[in-house]
């Protein structure tokens, strides 16, 4: 094994990464071609904790959110590589990765209410607005809402059944007369 490039084509042939979800290999797929790149002319064995820190403060400069994205995939590969005896440590497992500022924006009544006022004011945008109430009404993720079927409602019983594409827990909720 001479680069990381060579140890990501590893972990992808290997089972836990073809166990994985068609989403997650995708950001992965993404993630590892951008680390790839970084590391393209060093040696695997010269990856050293100081050098995935400078390259994790390159990538910041880029957003803190990216950067820690793709510290946690190199860790995955790197781990991979730990595991069967490619390599000796997880140069990633040393590096620090910083916070990203709270985002806790929160939405009065009186915001969501215009928000949704302008959304269905416009043909072209009551579709969002659906969705965005839908969120809202439920407390449920947005890509959740948006891939909803017809199906997915039951109104007889008023009950809406979704699988939560986060923790893949299926769940029932009711649907008001509104």
């Amino acid at each position: 094994m001479n680069s990381f490039c060579e140890l990501a084509r590893d972990y992808k042939d290997s089972l836990e990464y073809r166990n994985l979800r068609y989403e997650t290999k995708s950001q992965y797929d993404y993630h590892i071609n951008i680390v790839s790149q970084h590391f393209e002319n060093i040696r695997l064995k010269n990856i050293a904790p100081l050098a995935a820190m400078k390259a994790y403060d390159a990538w910041c400069n880029r957003g803190i959110s990216f950067a820690n994205h793709l510290v946690s995939t190199a860790r995955v590969v790197f781990n991979h590589g730990v595991r069967l005896e490619l390599v000796q440590a997880n140069p990633f497992d040393k590096v620090k990765k910083r916070s990203l500022p709270n985002r806790k924006v929160v939405w009065a009544q009186e915001d969501v209410q215009k928000f949704l006022e302008v959304a269905y004011s416009d043909f072209y945008t009551r579709n969002i607005g659906l969705i965005a109430q839908m969120a809202y009404e439920w407390c449920q993720r947005l890509g959740d809402m948006r891939i909803l079927e017809w199906t997915n409602i039951d109104f007889d019983n008023q009950i809406l059944n979704i699988e939560q594409s986060k923790r893949r827990a299926e769940v029932f909720l009711p649907v008001s007369d509104d």
